[in-house]
């Protein structure tokens, strides 16, 4: 019998056409998408029905923006080969783009069908769903992909992350620590399970946890703010000031720093410093009437009567429905001796509020 020999001219094209889709992968890694999208087009104008080809060229249509020819290539690519789970899941992630969420979690669902052990699938859909609010259901993809790709950091953090959100704080302090095991260098991480460890009252692993935070990156605003608050639980005063000024400058344009150190100084009798907190809170959001409110507290605090009623009467302005603004203003005008407005605003909170003793106590 004659051996068949291959034909020497297939030969050469199929690795031609492997040899363009090499070079498309490594430019597209690189971040040249155009480079990329030129070698996975010679590499479809050699073989039109290359499936892997179609899905790549796909992927890199839709990091581009191009929806609608992402989208065209993908459906190519699974049309050519049904077994295709990654362009099933990519494609899931064009119509997400879309705006059509419903498609895309039958496209992610699908690629699961077709391979269980996909755990980039598992990951999109329980992204997919995390966002629409499912979170129970997420947290199931979570754990899933996480099994999948066990030595994946970011999704154990991710899995961490849905936990803690669900007050699961023992599952997700596990989950941060498996992810730390294999990225013990990642400040947020270390920050998430402080903080979980302080729902867990277990505050000198929380402490531990902040401190390892800052000294990954002294400039993770979050875990200054979450020591200062661990420090100042814990009468560390001075120590708690400093990382919530720090927490500040970094948060730029973020009022919850301030408003926690305004409050701090406060409690300290430290009033001009105080003012200073609730000022820049002020110029930060001037239509709130909570920061009013707070700024006319720490003018009374600092016995700037008048000023104080101002911006009380600023807060009742946009906000009349506030009974503790009502009560504050009584207190500042009867330490204006304005006895009667006084009252009138005591019985405005009694209408708002009808247990407040506050008021039955100023109103006798």
């Amino acid at each position: 019998m004659l051996r068949q020999h291959a034909n020497p001219a297939t030969l050469s094209q199929d690795a031609q056409v492997v040899d363009r889709i090499r070079h498309g992968l490594e430019h597209h890694q690189a971040g040249d998408l155009q480079s990329a999208e030129s070698a996975y087009r010679e590499a479809l104008d050699l073989a039109p029905d290359h499936s892997d080809a179609h899905h790549l060229l796909g992927s890199l249509l839709g990091e581009s923006g191009r929806l609608d020819e992402a989208l065209e290539r993908l459906q190519q690519a699974v049309r050519l080969d049904p077994s295709a789970a990654a362009a099933r899941s990519d494609i899931g992630n064009v119509y997400r783009a879309q705006g059509r969420p419903e498609e895309a979690e039958a496209a992610y669902r699908g690629a699961i069908a077709i391979d269980a052990q996909f755990s980039n699938a598992h990951r999109n859909l329980g992204d997919l769903l995390n966002f629409q609010g499912r979170v129970d259901e997420a947290i199931d993809c979570f754990v899933n992909a996480a099994s999948l790709a066990a030595d994946d950091a970011v999704l154990h953090f991710m899995l961490a992350d849905l936990l803690s959100a669900r007050g699961r704080y023992r599952e997700a302090g596990g989950s941060y620590r498996t992810g730390l095991s294999i990225a013990p260098r990642v400040a947020a991480a270390h920050n998430n399970l402080g903080a979980s460890l302080r729902h867990m009252s277990r505050d000198q692993e929380a402490l531990a946890c902040f401190e390892d935070a800052l000294r990954i990156d002294p400039k993770l605003s979050d875990a200054h703010a979450n020591l200062a608050n661990l420090l100042h639980s814990r009468g560390s005063i001075d120590e708690a000031i400093e990382h919530y000024r720090t927490a500040a400058g970094l948060q730029g344009d973020s009022v919850h720093c301030r408003r926690s150190l305004g409050q701090l100084l406060l409690d300290e009798n430290r009033a001009d410093e105080a003012l200073q907190c609730y000022r820049e809170v002020l110029t930060l959001e001037p239509q709130s009437a909570r920061s009013h409110w707070e700024l006319g507290n720490a003018l009374m605090a600092g016995g700037r009567v008048d000023e104080a009623i101002e911006r009380f009467r600023q807060a009742e302005r946009l906000d009349p429905e506030d009974s503790n603004v009502q009560v504050n203003l009584g207190y500042a005008l009867n330490n204006s001796k304005r006895f009667e407005e006084a009252k009138q605003c005591f019985r405005r909170a009694l209408t708002l509020a009808p247990d407040l003793a506050e008021a039955h106590n100023n109103l006798g």
